[in-house]
C-alpha cells in the first residue's frame, strides 16, 4: 500500500510542477541586458543613470556596486563623536506610526534609483490604512498636464503599466502600487514639472495643488501618504531655488504640518568603507531611527528642521541574488528553461498570474546566461508567471 501511495504521490508532484510554455510577442523596451547597462556605463561613467536601470532589472548588488565607483572610501565616525551624542535606536516602524497617528499627513522621500525605500513604504501601508490614511500620492506617476493622470484605468486593472510613470515600470514601485491598491488606498499623481512648464517653485505649488484637487474630487475620505523624491520632503525654507518645497507648500495650503520621514540621508553600499561615517557605525536587522535619550531623532547634518526623522535601513543580505527583504515577502519557485530554443542570455521577468504581460510592470527581473537551467524567483506570495526573452524572441511560462 504505501508502494501505491508514493507512486501516487510522484504523480501528483509532477503534475503540480508541469509548466505551460507557448510563444508571445513580448515589448521589453524600458528593460535592458546587465552587459548593455555596463557598456553603456563604460562609456558615459553617469552613476545615477546607471543605478537606475540596474533597479529596472532588479539587479540589486550591481546596483549598490555602481554607487560605488565615483565615490570615496570614507572614515568611519570616530568613537568620540559616536559618544558624545548619547544616541540610543528605536524601531523605525514603531516611531512612524506612533506619530502618524496625530498627523493628517505624512511624507516619504525616496532616492529614485534604491527601491528599497518603496518597499519600505509598502510594508507600512496595511498599518497605515488601519490609521485612517486613505490616499497614496507618488511623485512618479505619469501626468497629461491638466491635473489629470495619464493612466485613468490604474485601480480598476489593480497594477501599473510599463507606461504608467516613468519610474513605475521597476518591480518594486509595481509592487507598491499593487499593494495600496489591493488595500483599497487611492492612488494620486501629482508631479506636472518642467516637461509641463512647471519648474522651481511654480512645480511645487502645482504639485500641492494637484494633490489637494484631486482629493476633493473623490471626497474627503481620510488622511493622506505623499511619497517624493529628495529634496521635496523639506519643511520651511528649502535652501533651493523653489524657496519652498511640496511638503511646505502642503503645510501652507492645508494648516496641517506633515510628518516628515527622510529616507536618504544614510544608506548602504555594497562595502561599508563607502557609507557615510554614522552609516557605518550602526548594525540592525531592522529599519530605525537614531534618537537621543529624549527620543528626538538625530541627525549629524543638523537640519533636522528640514526633516522630522531619519530612517536608517538594515544592509541586505542576498540569497540566490534576491534581497532578503524581497524574499520575505513569500516563497521562492522554481521554473525550468529546459524547453526554451532560442538562445541566451535570458532576461526573466515576474507577473502575477493574472497579469496583461505586454501591459504590466513586473514585480521582479532577472537575468540567466545559460540554457537548460532551472531560475529561481521570488513570488512575494502570489501565484506568479514568466516572461522569458532574449530580446528577440519570447515565450510565457505558466
Amino acid at each position: 500500500m504505501n508502494k501505491y501511495l508514493a507512486v501516487l504521490l510522484f504523480f501528483v508532484l509532477n503534475a503540480c510542477d508541469q509548466q505551460s510554455i507557448h510563444s508571445i510577442e513580448f515589448d521589453s523596451r524600458g528593460y535592458e541586458m546587465n552587459s548593455e547597462i555596463e557598456a553603456s556605463f563604460i562609456s558615459s561613467n553617469e552613476v545615477g543613470l546607471t543605478a537606475t536601470r540596474y533597479s529596472f532589472v532588479s539587479e540589486y548588488q550591481k546596483l549598490l556596486q555602481t554607487l560605488e565607483k565615483n565615490d570615496s572610501i570614507k572614515n568611519t565616525l570616530e568613537e568620540s563623536t559616536w559618544d558624545a551624542l548619547n544616541s540610543k535606536t528605536i524601531s523605525a516602524d514603531d516611531y512612524i506610526l506612533q506619530q502618524a497617528a496625530n498627523h493628517e499627513i505624512i511624507m516619504f522621500n525616496e532616492n529614485h534609483y534604491l527601491p528599497r525605500h518603496r518597499h519600505f513604504v509598502k510594508t507600512l501601508l496595511p498599518k497605515l490604512y488601519n490609521l485612517g490614511y486613505r490616499y497614496l500620492a507618488l511623485e512618479a506617476i505619469g501626468m497629461l498636464g491638466d491635473g489629470n493622470m495619464f493612466d485613468v484605468d490604474l485601480a480598476e486593472r489593480g497594477y501599473p503599466m510599463k507606461y504608467t510613470g516613468h519610474y513605475l515600470k521597476e518591480p518594486e514601485f509595481s509592487s507598491l502600487v499593487r499593494k495600496a491598491i489591493e488595500l483599497n488606498f487611492h492612488i494620486i499623481g501629482y508631479d506636472e514639472g518642467s516637461r509641463h512648464g512647471y519648474s522651481g517653485g511654480a512645480r511645487e505649488v502645482r504639485g500641492a495643488e494637484n494633490i489637494l484637487s484631486q482629493i476633493d474630487s473623490i471626497g474627503n475620505l481620510g488622511k493622506l501618504i505623499v511619497l517624493c523624491g529628495w529634496d521635496h520632503l523639506r519643511e520651511g525654507n528649502s535652501g533651493t531655488y523653489w524657496e519652498y518645497a511640496l511638503a511646505e507648500r502642503l503645510k501652507q495650503k492645508t494648516n496641517n504640518d506633515p510628518l516628515t520621514i527622510n529616507q536618504t540621508e544614510y544608506n548602504e553600499r555594497l562595502h561599508r568603507e563607502y557609507e557615510e561615517p554614522l552609516m557605518q557605525k550602526i548594525e540592525t536587522n531592522q529599519s530605525i531611527i537614531l534618537v537621543d535619550q529624549n527620543n528626538h531623532p538625530i541627525d549629524l547634518a543638523e537640519d533636522t528642521a528640514w526633516y522630522d526623522a531619519f530612517v536608517i535601513h538594515p544592509r541586505t543580505k542576498f540569497k540566490h541574488g534576491i534581497p532578503n527583504w524581497i524574499l520575505e515577502e513569500g516563497p521562492i519557485k522554481k521554473f525550468s528553461l529546459s524547453k526554451i530554443t532560442f538562445e541566451p542570455p535570458y532576461k526573466i521577468f515576474v507577473f502575477e498570474s493574472g497579469d496583461d504581460v505586454k501591459l504590466a510592470a513586473p514585480i521582479f527581473v532577472s537575468e540567466h546566461k545559460e540554457k537548460n537551467e532551472k531560475v529561481i524567483v521570488p513570488t512575494r506570495g502570489k501565484k506568479i508567471k514568466l516572461v522569458v526573452t532574449n530580446m528577440k524572441e519570447s515565450v510565457l511560462i505558466e
